[in-house]
């Protein structure tokens, strides 16, 4: 089955809108929905480039000190390691417990416990693979707490009927006449693209997004 609304603008939506999406869920073969899906693609490229609104989403925090440890935990886990001149093992080393010691939170209780001990006793965190494994596991890459998802994005956007001024002509008019512009964007968009041969006799790119 295929959703016509793609579930990343549909989670966004009211109730009243999501309550009567069982009209936009299509049959549609295998073959016909991965062609139309690169269709889909486009468009939703179109709707970032208009919004503002990034595929990825807004508000990615890079931890570079956590990339910089897992990737100097990498390479003290190579088999190799014997072939590296000591004084660069040596940054490594000191890079590693650095970064481990501003981030000791981050680690599992029992990383955590072998951390606590190696301060204790004065040995490095270095020779615990636990620890390093689980450095060289970490996210660099992570949400931040005003993240927004590019469907939430572009649907705050049209239910607030916020114009940009990077809008299209098309992307104004969605703002303007808010959610079921979209839905019915997303209809025309599939019956225009997909062309499906098929579609039930009920279902219509005007139907009504909710009892009202």
């Amino acid at each position: 089955m295929h959703h016509v609304v793609p579930y990343q603008y549909r989670r966004y939506m009211d109730e009243a809108i999501k309550s009567r999406s069982s009209h936009d869920l299509l049959p549609v073969c295998i073959v016909c929905h991965d062609k139309y899906e690169r269709h889909a693609l486009q468009f939703k490229r179109h709707l970032a480039e208009c919004f503002a609104a990034p595929l990825e989403g807004l508000g990615w925090i890079e931890r570079r000190d956590i990339g910089k440890g897992g990737r100097a935990a990498g390479t003290l886990t190579l088999p190799s390691l014997e072939k590296i001149p000591s004084a660069r093992i040596a940054q490594l080393r000191a890079i590693v417990e650095e970064v481990v010691g501003s981030n000791a939170g981050l680690f599992s209780d029992d990383s955590q416990c072998l951390i606590s001990k190696c301060r204790a006793d004065g040995s490095s965190v270095c020779s615990e693979s636990t620890v390093l494994r689980e450095l060289m596991a970490m996210e660099v890459r992570i949400q931040g707490p005003g993240f927004r998802t590019h469907g939430e994005i572009v649907v705050g956007a049209v239910s607030s009927h916020a114009l940009g001024d990077g809008m299209c002509g098309q992307c104004k008019t969605l703002v303007t006449d808010g959610v079921p512009a979209l839905v019915m964007s997303w209809r025309r968009h599939f019956v225009e693209c997909a062309r499906p041969a098929h579609l039930p006799d009920h279902w219509s790119v005007e139907y009504r997004c909710t009892k009202d």
